[in-house]
């Protein structure tokens, strides 16, 4: 390929471009810098906005000439994910500038309907809500009217205590005492009768006017969808309970989603907690997520499957290490008997799924060939994986999908064994995330032929290996060549790709810290097992290729090692030539380990290869995929084309993904050092 010419693109001038490619489409577009908003004279229309990194950027918006300047782009923002000083400072602007007769001037985000703000440090918090609670106070006595954007929501999710320090600072109702978080949340979703979701997790009620005002709030949702709660501590002089049954009785029936996961927090067997309400009530709930302490009421669990006749999931939450035999006979018949679309279980919530955790004794004692899904959180002993395992193998001619979360002692052995018994099997995720990681042997794992032939998921995120770690390079001056050739090791490797080439259906495949017997050190050019199309010159395999009838792929994360295309072994123009060829229908790639160039050779090359990737990627990607997608759109009948342009416009956010991954992974060099990043560019 020619060498392309040295232009350097900043991020909003390869947003520019973009939206000249495809015109049409409302772009779904990740605002990560303040530079970005010179891009925003583009016909792209942002749906989403994610400021929640970027305080430039939100200060910049925070300036009343810049946000009325760029204010046609945020008409259509649906989704907003930003910190809470930006939220609480843009309340602020709008208290200031309304008044009891009238709204805001300006108004971004008219459509907004889902606001998620993250703590994040905060250093000058405190001294902005000092410097802003007395202007607040003389600008308006109704606080409403400063409140339009709270009251178009369908999604409430906040994990961010600090949201609520900014309300209680900055508007005052007189009817709600604004101390208790819960009653705040309650006043808020007062105002969204149309609310879908509500997730407040983290909030624990602390009162029975809490509970009382949250109780009250939830019956006028008839539209929920989503309910997530936190702790509900209940007292047990009969008021407390008699509360709890009455916040049970005001869920709505709408719910398809209940997750009480550390919400009942101090139940007692003598405490007469009731799930037998009106007929019908919870008859859709599909999925429910619960605690059960060690002496949770067996009476409440008869009620509750009974009442739930279409539950197809059930999520374990802090279960202790022994509960009482009615209690977990009560799960056992009440799932068995009262539920038969059931087909998840999960231990994914389970605080500790160590051996003597009756969560496996209830997986064990299910119907065999019920389940289509299983979960698993902390596994962190071998007898705990292999309780797990036995619950599997029970199930396993209906398990389309088994998640290892974090499992400190997986082995190769039982991998094989569930690849070869799970025939349904279409999505498998195995995870090692805490401690110590155990090596996991590769030429065990493909020693024999999987029976999972239709995986559409796999992700192994484990410390894979063969043998000792050993150092297959040397540094010999001004090229790296092979110290030993380790022939059975990479026979080992070409097994296990070819193995991967075979599943024809998988769409995602996830490979993380599977890639080599020890970390790529500064000094190393390539390493085993990593995805490349090779290198005949000194013998090194390309296990790239059996990955090739993969044409359904849409999400690829591998263990690439990208440098200058000159290096022998090493990831560059040809390979993304290649990727971009095979799987037509990829979205995102996420590439490991990259580096761009060597620490010997500096940086001098990096723009003219940053720049030959931009143009593979907008000339043999992009454009085609728009002139393929236009040539589809012009076989459609009218009808089918006004509906397909009311979707959130597939290509272009897969287009965004794709250049978005590609670029924050590609210019890194060897020490992990970024060269340019999707926000902020250098130069």
């Amino acid at each position: 390929m020619d060498s392309a010419p040295a232009t350097f693109f900043t991020i909003p001038e390869l947003v520019a471009e973009l939206a000249a490619l495809l015109p049409r489409h409302d772009a779904v577009a990740l605002a990560h810098s303040s530079r970005s908003l010179y891009a925003m004279c583009s016909p792209v229309i942002f749906r989403t906005l994610d400021m929640s990194k970027d305080r430039k950027l939100e200060r910049l918006l925070l300036d009343n000439v810049a946000m009325e300047t760029v204010s046609h782009q945020f008409q259509h923002v649906r989704s907003l994910h930003t910190s809470s000083t930006f939220l609480g400072c843009y309340l602020r602007s709008l208290a200031l500038r309304a008044s009891p007769s009238d709204t805001p001037a300006w108004l971004p985000f008219p459509t907004l309907n889902l606001i998620t703000a993250n703590a994040d440090a905060i250093a000058d918090a405190n001294e902005q809500i000092s410097t802003f609670a007395g202007a607040q106070a003389a600008a308006t006595e109704d606080p409403l009217s400063g409140l339009p954007i709270l009251s178009n929501l369908m999604t409430f999710c906040c994990r961010d205590m600090l949201v609520y320090e900014w309300l209680q600072r900055f508007y005052k109702v007189p009817t709600v005492p604004w101390r208790h978080l819960i009653l705040q949340t309650a006043w808020l979703v007062s105002l969204n009768p149309q609310l879908t979701t509500i997730t407040i997790e983290r909030m624990t009620v602390r009162t029975t006017e809490e509970l009382y005002r949250l109780s009250q709030a939830l019956t006028g949702l008839a539209k929920l969808h989503e309910l997530r709660l936190g702790p509900i501590p209940v007292s047990h002089d009969g008021q407390g309970v008699a509360l709890l049954n009455s916040f049970l009785d005001s869920l709505p029936s709408s719910m398809a989603i209940l997750s009480m996961s550390h919400t009942i927090t101090n139940i007692q067997p003598q405490d007469n907690l009731d799930w037998s309400r009106r007929d019908g009530a919870l008859h859709h709930l599909k999925e429910l997520h619960l605690d059960i302490p060690a002496h949770f009421p067996a009476r409440f669990l008869d009620h509750m499957f009974m009442s739930c006749p279409s539950l197809e999931a059930f999520f374990i939450g802090r279960a202790p290490a022994q509960t009482s035999r009615a209690t977990t006979a009560a799960v056992i018949n009440g799932i068995n008997g009262h539920c038969p679309d059931f087909k998840r279980f999960s231990l994914k919530e389970a605080f500790n799924a160590g051996t003597r955790n009756d969560g496996f004794k209830i997986l064990r004692s299910l119907k065999p060939r019920m389940l289509t899904r299983l979960d698993f959180g902390l596994l962190q002993d071998k007898k705990s994986l292999k309780r797990a395992e036995k619950g599997i193998l029970r199930q396993a001619e209906s398990l389309e999908a088994i998640c290892f979360d974090d499992c400190l002692t997986m082995t190769s052995s039982t991998i094989r064994r569930i690849t070869s018994a799970c025939t349904a099997l279409k999505i498998l995720r195995v995870e090692q995330r805490s401690g110590v990681l155990k090596k996991v042997k590769l030429n065990r794992i493909v020693k024999e032929r999987w029976a999972c032939r239709n995986l559409s998921y796999l992700e192994l995120a484990i410390a894979a290996t063969t043998f000792k770690d050993m150092t297959f390079y040397q540094d010999s001056g001004d090229y790296y060549k092979p110290r030993k050739f380790d022939q059975e090791l990479w026979k080992h490797w070409e097994i296990f790709y070819n193995q991967l080439g075979q599943l024809t259906q998988l769409q995602v495949l996830i490979l993380k810290r599977a890639v080599s017997l020890e970390e790529p050190g500064s000094q190393d050019a390539t390493f085993p097992g990593m995805l490349s199309l090779g290198n005949s010159d000194n013998g090194r395999p390309g296990y790239l290729h059996y990955l090739r009838r993969l044409v359904n792929l849409k999400e690829l994360h591998g263990p690439f090692h990208l440098a200058i295309p000159e290096m022998a072994a090493t990831f560059g123009i040809e390979e993304v030539q290649f990727i971009i060829s095979k799987w037509p229908k990829l979205a995102t790639i996420v590439l490991l380990k990259a580096g761009l160039v060597t620490t010997r050779e500096g940086l001098g090359n990096v723009r003219d290869s940053r720049v030959g990737l931009y143009d593979i990627f907008a000339d043999e990607w992009l454009k085609s995929g728009l002139q393929d997608f236009q040539d589809s759109l012009s076989t459609m009948s009218e009808e089918d084309r006004e509906a397909f342009w009311k979707l959130e416009s597939v290509f272009i956010s897969a287009a965004m993904e794709f250049l978005k991954e590609l670029l924050t992974a590609i210019f890194k060099n060897q020490n992990g050092e970024p060269v340019v990043t999707f926000g902020e560019c250098k130069d």
